[in-house]
């Protein structure tokens, strides 16, 4: 609805919470970046259960691809990407006697 007030046209628009659709899917990124801006390449995880090759055409140099059901994270795909993916730009594998390093999840 359009409103008229002082020659200025303005509108009232209603907040919609959530835009869903029952063809969407669900593509889960994660992404990892540290204070000093150095950041981890994306861990995507596409839903379904055939890997399709187009899923990558563009992705970016070292991020890893995973599939679940439904899209999403669960407590495997989770442990995979901090152990391996995260582990390997974060320097989880170096010495930590000589240079210890904290890790903070949120």
């Amino acid at each position: 609805m359009l409103q008229s007030g002082y020659g200025m046209l303005t509108r009232q628009v209603s907040k919609t919470q959530a835009l869903t659709s029952l063809r969407s899917k669900t593509v889960t990124m994660i992404g990892g970046i540290n204070a000093l801006g150095n950041h981890a390449p994306p861990f995507n995880i596409f839903p379904g259960k055939r890997w399709q090759g187009n899923f990558i055409k563009s992705a970016v140099a070292g991020s890893v691809d995973k599939m679940s059901e439904s899209g999403c994270i669960y407590r495997g795909i989770f442990e995979e990407n901090v152990t391996s993916h995260l582990a390997r730009y974060a320097a989880l594998n170096a010495n930590v006697d000589d240079n210890p390093v904290t890790f903070i999840l949120l």
